[in-house]
């Protein structure tokens, strides 16, 4: 225990003859008379002056404001009363200095609490503008993931094995006996019906360079479409094809189209009729014709007979558009090996009426020898799903 003595009644500070020098009270006075002269306000002691800078945070000393001159022993020292100014009131110490003898540390105490209070503000918008960026990093990083994944998964490895693993025939209720007859045939550029044509059956196709074949088959959703050769896209031959009655196959290129099957149903295959007609038809470059007026509708042979090369193309009303498995025909009267997708004739090409034919290259229209049948809309109907002509 300390010498009270020696030692503030109030705050604990030092003495100085009796003064406090931390809080200015006056230690020789007894507390009765020490508090009731505070109650009337008529003592009143100035702590002294104190100013704790914001910029550092550290506290100055206090500097003595009131100074007590030593007296001989025996003389009475004469009390000096010490004034504070009225709160609000503008001081040397501060500009709003209050009075009392905690006016220092409340202030202190406040301007702490004020520099906590900021410091926590840049902290939080800190923190917050460093999660920003980070999501927005993050964000942009994910986008180029994405479309990276989205490019090399629809033109390079990706898509590559998705289309290698693909069965589109997972669904397919009909089935093919794996029983049959071996199968194989070089077909030309032409039309071709699965059942009369080419017999039922699940095929390796093959081609060369420049050739390319495309499969339509309506009535169980499945659609494909090869190119033989050696360019990106292209491909050497295509596996476990299954080609059920009613398919319609379309062939083009200079070089055929080879189609090898070890269960071919060809004892469920349907003879092929005699083309009712007999009259070939010649139309010239740039001209415009119109199946059914004139000339009629039916299974035709189309032949190159211009000078050098040019296409032919095909149309019908757009509730039909996409009828033809082909609707432009690269044709040369004598093709080369230089580009191998133009070819002299398309066999057994199935015209139905209404259809509009464009060409800037003459040729000659020549009446296929055999047919598959004379409703001519309805064999179209088995891989697009239009009506048939009534």
């Amino acid at each position: 225990m300390g010498n009270r003595k020696n030692e503030c009644s109030l705050c604990g500070g030092k003495l100085r003859n009796g003064i406090c020098m931390e809080c200015g009270m006056d230690n020789r006075k007894c507390d009765d008379m020490y508090t009731g002269v505070l109650n009337r306000g008529q003592y009143q002691t100035r702590e002294s002056a104190a100013k704790e800078p914001q910029a550092q945070g550290q506290r100055e000393e206090r500097q003595e404001v009131l100074q007590q001159p030593e007296t001989s022993p025996g003389e009475k020292q004469p009390l000096k009363q010490q004034v504070y100014p009225p709160s609000g009131t503008r001081t040397a110490a501060g500009p709003y200095a209050s009075a009392g003898p905690y006016a220092s540390l409340r202030s202190n105490s406040a301007a702490r609490r004020g520099n906590k209070g900021r410091s926590g503000l840049m902290v939080f918008f800190l923190g917050m503008f460093i999660l920003i960026v980070i999501l927005c990093i993050v964000g942009v990083s994910q986008s180029h993931e994405s479309d990276s994944y989205l490019e090399t998964d629809t033109q390079g490895e990706n898509y590559d094995d998705f289309m290698e693993e693909y069965d589109p025939y997972q669904y397919i209720e009909d089935q093919i006996s794996p029983i049959g007859d071996t199968w194989e045939q070089a077909l030309p550029a032409g039309l071709y019906v699965v059942g009369t044509d080419i017999p039922e059956g699940e095929y390796v196709i093959t081609g060369e360079e420049g050739s390319s074949c495309a499969i339509r088959d309506v009535n169980h959703a499945v659609y494909a479409s090869y190119s033989f050769g050696t360019e990106e896209y292209d491909t050497d031959a295509a596996q476990g094809q299954k080609l059920f009655a009613g398919t319609l196959v379309s062939v083009t290129g200079m070089n055929p189209v080879a189609f090898s099957t070890q269960n071919a149903q060809t004892e469920a295959m349907t003879e092929k009729m005699a083309n009712p007609l007999t009259e070939s038809v010649e139309i010239e470059t740039g001209t415009e014709v119109v199946v059914g007026q004139d000339f009629p509708a039916g299974v035709y042979d189309i032949e190159s007979t211009g000078a050098e090369f040019g296409l032919l193309e095909m149309k019908l009303d757009e509730e039909k558009e996409g009828l033809f498995l082909d609707s432009v025909l690269l044709l040369e009267t004598n093709p080369t090996q230089e580009n191998p997708n133009y070819f002299s004739s398309y066999k057994s090409m199935i015209l139905p009426e209404g259809t509009k034919i464009t060409t800037d290259i003459s040729v000659r229209l020549v009446p296929s020898p055999e047919i598959s049948g004379e409703d001519y809309m309805g064999i179209y109907e088995n891989t697009t799903g239009y009506e048939g002509q009534e």
